[in-house]
């Protein structure tokens, strides 16, 4: 690749471009069809400077606004804010795949893993193209040549360099070559010699030149002046002269098809067989680049890039947009929506028209008829020339459409009728003269006869073999034959059709709604399968051994041979081409910007298609393909890069894709990212591939499961279960023993409690106390008392009864309590006559009927004072008892002025053969039961009260019960 732009030069180019953007025409006619690729279509900038392709098959481009990258959809640029300035050129790859370029201060940058990054030489001597060969880089700075080993990048070496006439620089097959004096030779680190530099023949200094590799060998031109001159094997420089008609060369580029001269006024080709030929000649050419589809890339300084993908293929532009083309002698009619006729040499490419109209109508029917010379179309008026252009007719009708049935006759479809019609008075024997004579003619001023009138007639087709005329009218599809007329139906039903064309004994319809029918001997209708997958269709045509089935999803050529359907490159959309014929080797096509021809060779090429998997990112850090084997289980998002380097519509297909087993599925991109989210444990293949029968490309990658699914944790997993399982298992076995044991002892709890309360009642009806009782009643009964036997027995009576009804109750209120306790003293005070009192008293108690006690829980302690306290005093005896209630408990006091503890223990001793108390092992056993398994628990204190000789003066009970409010 050659770069010779300085900055000095850059800055004319500049000047030069603007100059020739008003001075030039906009272009030349014979250029090739070209594309072009500017800033509408992402190109960073419209000033182009170099054109490099790398050996993947990315487009590099160095601009206005820096280096970028393109792949047929996408432009990235590089920065760097290294830079001192992004415009450059010099674009080159070293085998290490780092991409080079130099910007117009002489520094160099080299991208790398996607970042561009500066190389760090010393001042630059100015701007010259840098070179890379074998394993070394040389740069010309001020010193002279600074050579950097091509791995490290580390400077090995400076050449000095003292010629100050250096004109240009490039590498060639491996050696550096600097042009000043001489012509410098540079490889392996070193200067290998130095070769005398020619002069002109008027003995004038050739500089400024630009050096480049050929087929010839290495080339050397003077920018300003007539000499080109080839250094040969034996390293002598012979002058050629090269055209003259270009002025000022910036530029030279090497081809397949020779050298490229670029220039201001457009690019000049010096082929291989010597010959010159001029392209663009309106455009400031930077440089010419053939990619390795053979597609040529022409930089501007002003305007973008041109894009040729063949020079065979030419656009002739019409100042008015082509309808028809009908063949004609060799040559080409052409009909235009201004109410216009051309006609084109194919060949020599020169267009004239040969008609204009005035009523500015596009002709929409267009028939040429080979045999007379006939011109036959329709615009606002029906009309028809001769061969040498003479109008013969120019009538009022609406005529859709013309064939040819015979030397004599033609069939018309129109606006209104449709039927058959003639040119000229002829004696000619025709078989369909009787349909002609038994109609009415000249209604619309030419030999016409309706075959059939009020309707709307669309299309005509004569079938010459099954000798049938097919009309298409909005009344449904007719057919007129030899015996006669009438309506073609499809399973029972009209068909309305928009266009017919016939090819030997078949006849092709297609219908409003786009299906293409087929209609052969005997009139039978079939469905055109192979085209029932075109959408939308709008129009048929014939031209040679093809159909063409124009849709609104592109144009699909139908092969009448074998009925074979493939559809057309995906540009032709891009033109709303509305007609095609194939002439002398070439597909043209009446398009919305001209007339395109196009080789039928190269149709028949096949098209490279080049599919780039790009960086696979895996929750968004790049991974390679070791790594992606190996994928943790959460590592479970993936991007996959992709791009289909296609650079010219032709190439552009769809790109599909598939997960595992799944369907295939179409990207909608044709350069991005493909992204999988969330996916779970396992091996992928994602298949990508380009159309439906290409080879996949295959990306792998494996995620690895959890650590919860590996062997060894779900080992541990089992045993860790089985242990908790046991654990489980063990504890619900003591918890239901536990429940059981609890079970147990409720129920002996509960037993205890029925025995303590039984051992209550009997502790307070044991016999002494009825026989005490019933003795007291007797005696007021002999005293003849009947008043006091009476309380007596009624007293004695309620507290019977009220003993058992409380014996059924675990609690019982205070004021049931207070109501025993009345009847138990009393009875128990007639024994003692008069020197025995008690006294109940209450503290803080409103309600008595609220406070719950356990049944027959202070009548023990009752007895036990009485029994073994006052009984044995000599004496007043009193006994007082006080209830009092706290916030959360019921304090009962319970004193006596008995003989005390002591005293009453010495007497029990003595008499504990004779007498057993029930009462008070029966309580204390109750307190116990009472107490178990419960937070606040019943508490009993004794005191003694004693005198000031330590004589005792009775007992004080004190009990303590947690209150249980209701």
């Amino acid at each position: 690749m050659l770069c010779t732009f300085g900055l000095e030069m850059y800055l004319r180019l500049k000047i030069v471009s603007l100059l020739l953007l008003f001075a030039m025409p906009l272009l030349y006619a014979q250029d090739p069809y070209h594309y072009f690729i500017d800033r509408s279509k992402g190109l960073p900038s419209n000033s182009v400077y170099d054109i490099f392709q790398d050996r993947i098959g990315f487009m590099w481009f160095a601009t206005d606004e820096g280096l970028c990258r393109y792949d047929g959809a996408r432009f990235t640029t590089y920065y760097s804010d290294q830079q001192t300035s992004r415009s450059g050129s010099c674009i080159s790859e070293d085998k290490y795949g780092r991409i080079w370029y130099s910007n117009f201060d002489g520094y160099l940058y080299y991208l790398t893993n996607g970042k561009l990054k500066a190389l760090g030489n010393p001042r630059p001597r100015g701007y010259f193209k840098y070179g890379i060969a074998d394993d070394f880089l040389y740069v010309i700075a001020e010193k002279g040549i600074m050579v950097y080993h091509l791995r490290t990048l580390q400077l090995v070496k400076l050449i000095p360099f003292t010629d100050k006439d250096l004109s240009a620089a490039s590498t060639i097959d491996n050696k550096f070559y600097v042009v000043g004096a001489f012509l410098y030779e540079i490889g392996n680190g070193k200067l290998l010699q130095k070769i005398p530099f020619p002069k002109s023949d008027d003995n004038t200094s050739l500089h400024p030149v630009i050096i480049q590799k050929s087929a010839k060998g290495v080339a050397l031109v003077s920018k300003n002046s007539n000499y080109l001159h080839y250094l040969t094997s034996r390293n002598t420089l012979v002058k050629s002269v090269r055209a003259k008609d270009l002025g000022f060369v910036q530029n030279l580029s090497s081809t397949t098809d020779g050298l490229w001269f670029c220039s201001p006024k457009g690019a000049q080709l010096n082929t291989l067989s010597g010959n010159y030929e001029n392209y663009f000649g309106s455009y400031n050419i930077s440089y010419v680049f053939e990619d390795n589809r053979n597609n040529y890339w022409f930089s501007t300084v002003n305007k973008g890039i041109i894009l040729v993908p063949d020079f065979k293929n030419k656009l002739i532009e019409m100042s008015s947009r082509p309808i028809r083309l009908e063949r004609y002698y060799g040559k080409l009619l052409i009909s235009t929506e201004d109410d216009a006729l051309h006609e084109l040499d194919l060949k020599s490419g020169v267009k004239k028209e040969f008609y204009k109209g005035s009523s500015n109508h596009a002709i929409n029917q267009l028939y040429a008829d080979t045999l007379t010379g006939h011109i036959i179309f329709s615009s606002n008026t029906f009309n028809v020339l001769t061969k040498n252009r003479h109008k013969v007719i120019q009538a009022r009708i609406a005529v859709k459409e013309v064939d040819k049935l015979d030397d004599k006759y033609y069939s018309f479809a129109a606006s209104g009728s449709f039927g058959l019609f003639r040119l000229n008075h002829t004696t000619i024997k025709s078989e369909w003269d009787k349909f002609y004579d038994q109609g009415e003619r000249n209604l619309y001023d030419f030999d016409q006869v309706p075959l059939h009138s009020h309707l709307n007639a669309k299309s005509t087709a004569y079938n010459s073999v099954n000798k049938a005329i097919y009309y298409a009218t909005n009344l449904g599809l007719y057919v007129v034959n030899l015996q006669g007329q009438h309506e073609i139906k499809f399973n029972g039903k009209s068909l309305f059709i928009k266009k017919l064309v016939a090819y030997r004994n078949k006849t092709f319809a297609l219908s409003t709604n786009g299906k293409l029918y087929e209609i052969v001997a005997g009139n039978k209708i079939t469905l055109v399968h192979a085209a029932e997958g075109v959408k939308a269709a709008y129009r048929i045509s014939i031209s040679g051994v093809s159909m063409f089935i124009y849709a609104n999803s592109g144009i699909y050529r139908y092969y009448l041979s074998n009925g074979k359907l493939i559809k057309m490159p995906n540009f032709y959309q891009d033109f709303e081409v509305t007609d095609i014929v194939e002439a002398d080797g070439k597909l043209v096509m009446a398009t919305a910007k001209g007339i395109l021809l196009e080789s039928l060779s190269n149709l028949k090429q096949p098209v490279k298609k080049t599919f780039i998997v790009g960086n696979v990112l895996v929750n968004n850090e790049i991974f390679n393909a070791k790594q992606l084997l190996k994928l943790a289980y959460n590592q479970n998002n993936l991007e996959i890069k992709y791009a289909l380097l296609a650079f010219t519509p032709k190439e552009k297909t769809d790109i599909y894709y598939k997960l595992n087993a799944q369907s295939w599925q179409r990207l909608t991109e044709q350069s991005g990212s493909l992204k999988l989210s969330s996916l779970s444990s396992g091996n992928y293949n994602v298949f990508f591939k380009v159309g439906k029968n290409q080879q996949p490309l295959i990306v792998s990658f494996a995620i690895g499961k959890p650590f919860w699914w590996s062997f060894w944790f779900i080992c541990l997993l089992v045993l860790l279960a089985t242990t908790v399982a046991y654990i489980l298992y063990r504890y619900q076995i003591k918890k239901n023993n536990l429940v059981n044991q609890q079970k147990l002892d409720r129920i002996s709890l509960e037993n205890n409690l029925n025995q303590s309360k039984l051992k209550a009642i009997k502790s307070q009806m044991n016999p002494h106390f009825f026989y005490n009782a019933l003795n007291t009643i007797q005696s007021y009964i002999l005293a003849n008392d009947k008043r006091q036997a009476v309380s007596y027995l009624s007293k004695f009576a309620n507290l019977t009864r009220t003993i058992l009804e409380m014996s059924e109750k675990d609690e019982v209120s205070l004021a049931e309590e207070i109501k025993t306790i009345g009847f138990y003293l009393d009875i128990e005070k007639a024994r003692f006559d008069a020197d025995f009192d008690y006294q109940i008293t209450e503290v803080g108690i409103t309600t008595k009927e609220d406070i719950k006690l356990p049944s027959m829980l202070l009548q023990p302690y009752l007895e036990n004072a009485i029994k073994h306290g006052l009984l044995h005093k000599e004496g007043h005896k009193y006994l007082n008892i006080i209830f009092k209630k706290t916030d959360d408990k019921l304090v009962v006091s319970i004193e006596d002025n008995g003989i005390g503890r002591k005293k009453s223990m010495a007497l029990n001793q003595i008499k504990q053969s004779k007498y057993k108390s029930f009462a008070t092992a029966a309580i204390q056993s109750r307190i116990e039961l009472l107490n178990k398994n419960k937070f606040e628990k019943i508490s009993i204190q004794y005191f003694d009260k004693v005198g000031e000789n330590q004589q005792s003066m009775g007992t004080v009970v004190v009990i303590e019960l947690p209150l249980n409010e209701n």
